[in-house]
């Protein structure tokens, strides 16, 4: 019963986001998109207390996923869909993302607690850095025809840092700060050299790939 109502609570979580999130594109549309990526960063948490089933965690990515498909295409959900040649398909990229890492937590670990720690980068740093680079704007670079910035990479890896932290010392992990650090500077870099919303899926599993080195 309780991964029921997970299910129930956290659609109705992310679709709230997602829909209110039309109501701050006076903000700009990128402002808009990144507080929904940032508020739905936080559906991890209560997958933590929910999920104590593998099938249904993953219908939450899974359902939100194919409705992010659904908006790609006819710009449902307008506070999150950039507008003409600048759309990507970075929005179904995070659910695909969160739904493999649920995937690989649950199967070495038995729960996703484990692996959020992979997943507060592109929660919290990705959402940090686009703002950060949109305000400051300071030394702006181009990767392959999208713009980035030193002030936006900046916020990146202390935002991904400071969420790593806690999350660790939240779930009593055991990575050491050391260990932290080259998450995150993982994450900066990754973040730094993808594309056109591609680091909604290369952040978490390039961060993972890397957990599992060090």
């Amino acid at each position: 019963m309780r991964n029921v109502v997970g299910v129930v609570v956290s659609l109705g979580y992310i679709m709230g986001v997602l829909l209110f999130s039309a109501k701050v594109t006076w903000l700009g549309v990128e402002v808009s998109r990144k507080f929904a990526h940032i508020m739905v960063a936080n559906w991890w948490f209560m997958g933590n207390y929910f999920f104590t089933n593998v099938f249904a965690c993953s219908l939450v990515p899974v359902i939100i996923g194919v409705v992010m498909a659904f908006s790609y295409k006819n710009n449902f959900f307008k506070g999150i869909e950039r507008p003409g040649q600048k759309r990507s398909y970075g929005t179904i990229y995070y659910f695909i993302a969160i739904g493999i890492l649920v995937n690989i937590s649950f199967r070495i670990y038995g729960n996703m607690i484990p692996l959020g720690i992979c997943f507060v980068p592109l929660g919290y740093g990705d959402g940090a850095a686009a703002l950060a680079g949109k305000k400051f704007h300071k030394g702006c670079f181009c990767i392959r025809g999208c713009e980035k910035s030193l002030s936006g990479s900046l916020a990146m890896f202390i935002v991904s840092l400071a969420s790593m932290l806690i999350y660790n010392a939240v779930y009593g992990l055991d990575y050491s700060v050391e260990k932290l650090v080259i998450f995150s500077l993982t994450a900066t870099v990754i973040e730094g050299v993808s594309v056109n919303g591609t680091d909604n899926l290369t952040i978490p599993l390039g961060t993972f790939l890397v957990s599992c080195l060090v």
